[in-house]
């Protein structure tokens, strides 16, 4: 079953994985332009994360489009409002 912990590893690993693969772009840049193509171009995609995969309540949250105070669709590759905001607290450390 996946958790909310395991979600924060999983776009910590995405995270990393677009510095590494952008280093070479960015290693000579200023803080201010890296932080904007950061913000510009990391778009995590967990399509293939929670492909045929359980995710207990608090996981599955971040992924719920809610109409009326009820979930009535999930967005696997982009997540909802709460997801971004986590992604934006894990950028920030």
């Amino acid at each position: 079953m996946i958790t909310k912990k395991d979600l924060i590893r999983e776009i910590k690993k995405q995270y990393k994985r677009f510095l590494k693969e952008n280093y070479e772009k960015l290693k000579n840049e200023t803080e201010n332009y890296k932080n904007y193509y950061i913000k510009i171009f990391f778009n995590p995609n967990f399509l293939g994360f929670v492909e045929n995969k359980d995710l207990d309540d608090n996981a599955l949250s971040y992924f719920a489009v809610y109409k009326n105070n009820n979930p009535y669709a999930y967005d696997w590759v982009n997540g909802n409002e709460n997801l971004k905001e986590l992604i934006k607290e894990i950028e920030a450390k």
